[in-house]
């Protein structure tokens, strides 16, 4: 589950990110990109419930990891690539 505290959401431009997060994240069908199930809000926050990710972001693996080997590296490059095809 993704959760935005809505105070965060002070500028313009930032709330149209996340509407448009949301209308992206629940168009999309691919197995190497999250798919929204289901959103609802609160008066304080919103919640976006994502398919479940073991290991979470890729950017939280890289911080954590430092570097990948190649074969590591050659994989998640990989699936990057066909995720952005499907995205174009």
């Amino acid at each position: 589950m993704k959760i935005i505290k809505k105070n965060l959401l002070k500028s313009e431009n930032i709330k149209i990110q996340t509407i448009s997060e949301r209308l992206i994240l629940e168009s999309l069908d691919h197995p190497f990109l999250v798919k929204l199930h289901y959103a609802f809000h609160n008066m304080a926050k919103i919640y976006m419930m994502v398919d479940y990710m073991e290991g979470g972001e890729l950017f939280y693996l890289i911080r954590a990891r430092g570097k990948f080997t190649e074969d590591e590296a050659r994989f998640y490059a990989a699936e990057i690539f066909l995720a952005l095809e499907y995205l174009h």
